[in-house]
């Protein structure tokens, strides 16, 4: 198996090294050093590739919670794998790069580096044509998401309809050149028979299927009457098997060899029962040592009850396509010969019933059975059992058992053994077999043309109805039970290989959402195994589900490497569906060249050279099928996957140039929520992005980590309350001793005096609040209204802060945008300045239009220094948000054009009511309040308690007595000097305090909305102002300079 394993993973060895020089390749072409693009093409995909390589490795793990045989077949195979692949992740990350560096010449591009830091591939190239078209049907899916993702979900529910269809055994049937023929003559045979007639089916054999075909035959008849009958199948001397091995030039398959003799015995050989094995060593060795891979168990005390159901199992057994040489294990008719002894007759002859027995024992067997003798060769050490035995062609028929001398100490003459005993035939089992103590009849069946799963399953339906007596049951044993285990074991594997997988994606990712993206590639997968499967006829085993294990390793390696670089280039500025679409433009070339290096790799076995590779061929087969279509749909689905996913995360903006600060403050007061968008620049540097920031005032605020610790507090609040809800157990115990007469000691009754006494006390002391009238339910409801309204108060404080944040952010946006207009404005008054200075000295303007024009210039400085000021001071306010105390200064997205019109005041003052968390807080503490308020209320409510108690007492009369107690109680408060009076007031007073509150909250919100939509229009008006100076100075600047 660790062969296997090595051919397995032999496409997958190279994956690392080819990502790594592909990598390198690509960053050659951006005008690198093969230095630098071996360093930095190494570093940019060493996690990536580390978290790949993990996961192909991991999915073996659940290897090790297989059992029986299974796990010792598969755990050098998972060794090899593992071992291997994580030495070739170590050389891709050492040797491949060095080699690089040493190896690859410094390539030129015609065109220079992209401002995102990335070279298309050469020109004109054949791949970068197919690159090209296969990035234009992305683009064109992006516009069919909900069809394409919906298509394949009809894809993958109508390849889980193939299922039944495919064939299921525990290990594929393998040509390995080797049969055992099991062969059964009628009961009570005899040996010499036996030969006779086994040496007429030899002869009948090798003309057949062929001398030239045999290599080795080897018969063995009959059962030694010894300890060495353990080890043979046979039950008795018409009962013969013979080992068959056939040639490796052989012309036709085993099948087809088994069908021939199969044929001759039915023609030929009619009276005597056969069965053909040709699973080999691993099969009997999974099947445990069973001669059919189909057993079917009888459980009952009566055999001959027990045979008659099995006889019916056989029967219907016969009827079902596939199932040949159906057989009932034991004979229950073996014949024998009962001999009762005479002991009157016995005691006459002066001999004893021992002496008789060890006469017939000696004479059918043989004296070593009970007194043996040793005997070493002194020639070469060998031992040697001797003993009298009678020779077997004397005992020929059962007057000669009756005419067997016997002697005896005390008796010196012969007496015939018909002088003593009587005689009888019979029949008896020739074996009794049991399981768990309970005696059992096996019927086993054998399968041809046709998987074992599919035969097992069709004969348990058609047993189903046998109705079976009080006592007696049927039970599939076999293969079919260790195939149904180890399924099982492997299905469990399956879906832990797949949470393990998910574990290691989120470490690496440092997400919880795009492990699941990446893991959409699994089921794609078992469209291609279930697909491969049916279409080539192969069946599930134990070899196809280990391809499968292993497919869900590689299958994601490709996931991996294209969402890892959507979010790399995500992060420089692209939107989702830009970046997904680019990630696997860039990604295509060295997820199709791992995929081709592993489809060949294991294209080998897939096919199945030779003889004897039938057992690999699943395994290479559900890795092909599901790594190939696996590919091909993750290279079409996931970019739309990950694009819809992050396009549903955030919220668009429409239009790209900047909104004044009055269209932020306006919808983060009417609408209470802000919104996070990631607009690409036309820089190539890192900017601060709106998410970025409130990102950061969210992870970082102090007033939000305190208002969390408040809600945390909450929760403990609520949990406390809750407990009334429980009952309350003390358990209490004591050792105690005291000197004279005035010691005491304290037990369950209390203090209980005797001199010099010295004991054990204990007990268990409980209570439960039955009933009291809400109080309980209020106090909790009032903890959870309080919990709530801490939760309110995180996301008021969140939304609070979050507004502030955007309010810088918006200063940062529209001073920065005014910078930009002005120091415009500023180049143009400059060049209008200077023409009107020059037709000032030609006499053409007057002096008073160049002071004005140099006055307006002016003007224009003191604004722009006051606008950056403004920047200046929202940049201080971002930081004072964000907890940070760096130097930097920050970058803004600058959007281009104008936010379309927020509609009517009235529509914002609806949102603004409905969706303000203020008013959500100033809600929840009103609620709170109430609760409170009743109950305080509920104080003097009445409460209805059970109490129990129960302990010991090691000193009592009499010693170690139990004392045990139970009871109800009412307990009600009557006066407690106004304390419940003060707390209800306070609770009132509180309430109309939250009523108050919500009521400002109303009023001030309608306020805000007003004031915030003034401040939209203004800015409007601002910005076309403006916008309309700069049309006015260009348009001055054109007339003056054409005159």
């Amino acid at each position: 198996m660790t062969l296997g394993g090595l051919a397995l993973a032999v496409g997958r060895l190279i994956d690392d090294s080819v990502v790594v020089l592909e990598n390198t390749v690509r960053h050659q072409e951006m005008r690198k050093s093969a230095p630098q693009a071996a360093l930095e093409a190494a570093g940019e995909v060493a996690m990536p590739v580390l978290a790949a390589t993990i996961t192909t490795i991991i999915v073996f793990v659940p290897v090790v919670f297989l059992s029986g045989i299974a796990k010792f077949l598969f755990t050098p195979l998972a060794k090899s794998v593992a071992f291997s692949i994580l030495a070739s992740y170590v050389i891709s990350m050492t040797i491949i790069p060095l080699f690089c560096a040493s190896f690859l010449k410094s390539k030129t591009t015609k065109e220079s580096a992209s401002k995102s830091g990335h070279l298309p591939l050469e020109e004109g190239g054949k791949f970068e044509r197919f690159a090209k078209r296969y990035e234009k049907l992305l683009v064109s899916l992006m516009k069919k998401k909900t069809l394409v993702m919906g298509s394949v979900v009809l894809l993958f529910f109508a390849s889980l309809f193939l299922y039944p269809f495919i064939g299921k055994e525990l290990f594929p049937r393998a040509d390995v050149g080797y049969m055992t023929l099991y062969l059964r003559l009628p009961t009570g045979t005899r040996i010499e028979k036996t030969e006779d007639a086994m040496s007429k089916i030899e002869q009948s054999i090798k003309e057949s299927v062929g001398q030239e075909s045999i290599e080795t035959m080897i018969t063995n008849i009959g059962v030694l009457y010894d300890w060495p009958a353990a080890y043979t199948p046979n039950s008795g001397p018409g009962d013969a098997f013979i080992e068959l091995e056939l040639s490796h030039h052989r012309k036709y398959s085993m099948e087809e060899y088994s069908r021939r003799i199969r044929e001759l015995f039915k023609k030929e050989y009619p009276q005597v029962e056969l069965a053909i094995n040709t699973g080999g060593i691993v099969t009997a060795a999974l099947n445990m040592g069973l001669t059919s891979p189909i057993n079917i168990q009888v459980a009952g005390n009566d055999l001959k009850v027990a045979r008659g159901i099995a006889e019916e199992i056989m029967k219907r057994a016969e009827g079902v396509r596939g199932a040949v040489d159906t057989r009932i294990q034991e004979r229950l008719d073996y014949p024998q010969i009962e001999i009762e002894l005479n002991r009157e007759a016995i005691a006459a002859k002066r001999m004893s019933v021992e002496e008789v027995v060890k006469n017939i024992v000696t004479a059918l067997n043989s004296s070593v059975n009970f007194k043996p003798s040793f005997w070493i060769d002194p020639k070469n050490g060998n031992h040697y059992f001797l003993g009298a035995q009678y020779p077997e062609e004397l005992i020929k028929s059962i007057e000669t058992l009756q005419n067997l001398p016997l002697t005896g100490k005390d008796q010196k003459q012969v007496v015939l053994l018909k002088e003593i005993a009587h005689f009888k035939e019979t029949t008896a089992p020739s074996e009794i077999r049991h399981r768990n103590i309970q005696r059992v009849v096996n019927v086993l069946v054998n399968t041809s043309g046709r998987d074992v799963g599919s035969v097992a399953s069709e004969i348990k339906k058609r047993i189903r109805d046998i109705s079976l007596p009080e006592g007696y049951k049927i039970y599939q044993r076999g293969e079919i039970e260790s195939m149904n285990d180890s399924f099982k074991d492997l299905g469990g594997g399956l879906c832990l290989a797949i949470i393990l997988v998910y574990l290691v994606l989120a470490a690496q990712f440092r997400s919880f959402r795009d492990p699941l993206l990446i893991l959409i590639t699994v089921p794609m997968g078992f469209i291609g195994v279930l697909a491969i499967l049916w279409l080539s006829g192969s069946t599930l085993n134990i070899q196809s589900f280990i391809g499968v294990i292993f497919m869900v390793g590689i299958s994601v390696s490709n996931g991996i490497l294209l969402v890892e670089f959507a979010n790399r280039l995500k992060k420089e500025g692209l939107l989702p569906s830009e970046a997904a679409v680019k990630a696997a433009r860039i990604r295509l070339r060295p997820i199709l060249m791992t995929t081709l290096a592993a489809f060949l790799g294991l294209l080998p076995m897939a096919i199945g050279f030779g003889h004897g590779s039938e057992a690999n061929v699943p395994l290479g087969r559900a890795v092909v099928g599901g790594l190939l279509v696996s590919t091909i749909l993750t290279l079409l689905v996931l970019p739309l996957l990950y694009a819809g996913v992050e396009n549903w995360k955030i919220f668009p903006l429409r239009n790209k140039k900047a909104a004044v600060l009055g269209l932020f403050i306006l919808f983060c007061v009417s609408c209470g929520n802000a919104w996070a968008q990631e607009t690409p620049t036309a820089e190539s540097v890192r900017i601060l992005t709106l998410k970025e920031t409130i990102d950061t005032v969210f992870r970082q605020n102090p007033e939000i980590l305190m208002a969390k610790a408040r809600h945390t507090q909450g929760q403990a609040d609520v949990t406390i309350e809750s407990s009334a809800y429980w009952p309350r157990v003390n358990l209490s115990g004591m050792d105690s001793w005291g000197l004279g007469g005035s010691s005491s000691a304290i037990g369950i009754t209390g203090l209980i005096n005797s001199p010099n006494r010295k004991g054990l006390a204990g007990g268990i002391d409980a209570s439960w609040v039955v009933f009291d009238f809400g109080r309980t339910t209020s106090k909790v409801n009032a903890a959870v209204k309080k919990e709530k309204a801490r939760e309110a108060e995180i996301v008021e404080r969140m939304a609070n802060l979050k507004l502030m944040a955007i309010q810088s952010y918006g200063e940062g946006l529209f001073y920065s945008d005014l910078v930009k207009l002005l120091k415009e404005r500023e180049s143009r008054q400059e060049n209008l300045t200077a023409e009107i200075e020059k037709y000032v000295r030609s006499g053409l303007n007057s002096p008073v239009e160049l002071n004005l024009a140099k006055a307006s210039l002016e003007n224009t400085h003191a604004a722009q220094a006051q606008a950056v000021g403004r920047l200046v001071q929202s940049w201080e306010m971002l930081k004072e948000l964000m907890g940070v105390s760096s130097n930097e200064f920050f970058s803004f997205e600058i959007p281009e054009g104008i936010l379309p019109d927020p509609g009517p005041s009235e529509t914002l003052l609806a949102n603004a009511a409905k969706n303000r968390p203020e008013m959500k807080l100033a809600e929840r503490n009103y609620e709170a309040a109430s609760a409170e308020r009743w109950a305080a209320q509920l104080e003097r409510a009445p409460k209805l308690v059970a109490v129990s108690s129960a302990g010991f007492l090691e000193d009592t009369n009499p010693p170690g007595a139990d004392e045990w107690s139970a009871g109800i109680g009412v307990t009600m408060p009557v006066f407690d000097g106004f304390q419940m009076e003060g707390k209800l007031n306070k609770a009132k007073a509180i309430e109309d305090e939250a009523r108050a509150l919500l009521d400002e909250w109303k009023n001030r919100i309608r306020r805000e909305v007003a004031s915030a939509y003034a401040q939209w229009e203004a800015a409007k008006k601002s910005q076309q102002t403006m916008e309309e100076q700069l049309r006015l100075t260009q348009s001055a600047y054109d007339l003056a300079h054409k005159r």
